[in-house]
């Protein structure tokens, strides 16, 4: 088939462009993150809990508010290793148990987006179903290749194998929803259409981060759309984010979840400054509240 070849060949040179781009700051920060807890700490993935917060023991967000700012701002990143160092170093059983609660919550989303729309393969529905949850009380460590490795951590690695690939990420920092998919009264035209997309409003000119890794499929800048990204993801999932004031990335680039994109803009068919915002699956635009709504609690 066509498109999927298309799609392998992007993802293969995406790998080659993105060993001299400069744009992907945002892996060498999670890297440095990852590289420093596993050297002083010895902990292992321990990027994770960057993503998904895990030294927090009240947030009810999936992924860690600050995120998308600890992996584009290196000053941020370091902040995140000097508290984590005074608070932390030496609480690991916190971490091992936010670990398992963020394991069941992650569990119930993908479970039911995959009851609803059927993407994940038979081996990734098996390796997401079955998280270890036998370890005895009090045993925070597992024996891994010889190195020992904080049991629920390790477990959220497997399935953050499969859940950095899909949407599950707001794209805009503390967003106001200002029209959701569905019927609504079009603001330009004022009659009623479909609305395939999710507008979002942060602050003035605010970054723009991408939901999920995936390849830049397609940058275009006309159209009623404006200055437009696209990035194609696994499962033949795809996110659109239009109307932006600045594009960062490169049609053929590699992006990974969490990395600026753009900027927020007024380009293109729009009577204010936000963000539209779309999912599609095999080409068809699904409902984003769906995928982003655990992000958008307080």
């Amino acid at each position: 088939m066509i498109i999927p070849f298309r799609i392998s060949i992007l993802f293969l040179l995406a790998l080659i462009i993105s060993a001299c781009s400069t744009t992907n700051v945002s892996q060498k920060l999670l890297n440095k993150i990852d590289v420093n807890l596993e050297k002083n700490y010895q902990i292992k993935s321990g990027y994770l809990i960057a993503v998904y917060n895990l030294t927090d023991t009240k947030a009810e967000c999936l992924y860690a508010k600050d995120f998308c700012r600890i992996i584009n701002d290196d000053a941020y990143a370091q902040n995140f290793l000097t508290k984590f160092n005074s608070r932390y170093a030496n609480r690991l059983n916190i971490i091992n148990q936010q670990a398992m609660i963020k394991i069941q919550k992650l569990q119930k989303l993908l479970f039911e987006l995959n009851n609803k729309y059927k993407f994940l393969s038979r081996t990734e529905l098996r390796t997401a179903s079955h998280i270890l949850y036998d370890n005895q009380p009090g045993n925070i460590f597992l024996a891994i290749d010889g190195h020992h490795q904080i049991i629920y951590l390790h477990e959220l690695s497997r399935l953050d194998q499969i859940l950095q690939h899909l949407p599950l990420l707001v794209p805009i920092l503390n967003p106001k929803i200002t029209s959701n998919y569905g019927m609504r009264k079009h603001p330009i035209t004022k009659r009623r259409s479909f609305h395939y997309g999710l507008d979002l409003v942060g602050h003035k000119s605010a970054p723009i981060y991408a939901t999920a890794t995936g390849v830049v499929s397609k940058i275009s800048r006309v159209g009623s759309y404006g200055n437009m990204i696209e990035i194609t993801h696994r499962h033949k999932f795809t996110t659109r984010f239009a109307h932006l004031n600045k594009i960062y990335v490169k049609e053929g680039e590699l992006v990974i979840r969490g990395q600026k994109i753009g900027l927020q803009g007024n380009s293109g068919n729009t009577k204010g400054e936000h963000l539209h915002f779309e999912v599609l699956l095999n080409d068809q635009q699904l409902n984003p509240l769906g995928f982003v709504a655990h992000s958008l609690k307080n």
